[in-house]
């Protein structure tokens, strides 16, 4: 726990590479590895005590999540969450969720609706406010091809990185997004406005990044 956010306890069924992973990623998250920190090897190895070639894989699979940055001849430090990374990743998940949302089926079922609730639910108590990020990680859940998951997948955690810090620095920033996704994106899920829920996709895509820029200009 951070600054008022409760982080999921990790799932027992992870390989240990995964583990590792999801055990730096949370501390990105949460705000105590901050941008062009160092992260040591050896440090890493001693606090989780797993191998060299464990935590050089979680390594990888950090860097190919946009958390870290291998540097020759300077090492592994998190990734600077610059305006202009940010503006990329968001554009482009805004453009998958977009596509996934107009790719679904016209109607979702109790059960799928009751899947998104639980999600934003979650994130709730995970975050103190609603997250964009879960919320479309529960849609993508939902479409047959598996590479749109796992593209997003990637992705993610530079939204929840984005949401974090803005839920630390400016939560009232961090507040908006809950009536968007309760009252306006799940019920057009509901009608099966599938051309409302794209459109909302983008609405929330350009909110988060704008908020995340204004507390930037306030906080640094």
């Amino acid at each position: 726990m951070a600054d008022g956010q409760n982080f999921i306890t990790l799932k027992p069924s992870q390989s240990l590479s995964d583990y590792v992973a999801s055990h730096i990623q949370e501390e990105i998250v949460r705000g105590d590895l901050l941008s062009g920190d160092r992260i040591q090897e050896c440090r890493v190895v001693d606090e989780l005590g797993v191998s060299r070639g464990t935590v050089r894989e979680a390594f990888r699979i950090l860097n190919r999540r946009r958390l870290l940055e291998i540097i020759p001849r300077r090492g592994v430090v998190v990734a600077n969450l610059s305006p202009s990374r940010v503006h990329d990743v968001i554009a482009f998940v805004a453009i998958i969720l977009a596509h996934i949302s107009n790719n679904l089926s016209d109607k979702w079922s109790d059960q799928q609706i009751e899947h998104l609730e639980r999600a934003l639910i979650d994130s709730k108590s995970k975050f103190g406010w609603m997250s964009p990020g879960c919320a479309f990680l529960a849609i993508a859940e939902k479409h047959s091809n598996s590479v749109f998951l796992e593209s997003y997948a990637d992705l993610k955690p530079t939204l929840d990185r984005v949401f974090a810090k803005l839920s630390r620095k400016q939560p009232d920033k961090a507040q908006i997004f809950e009536p968007i996704l309760l009252n306006r994106l799940l019920p057009s899920f509901k009608k099966g406005d599938t051309a409302q829920a794209s459109g909302l996709i983008h609405e929330v895509c350009h909110e988060l990044e704008r908020k995340y820029l204004e507390s930037l200009e306030r906080t640094g």
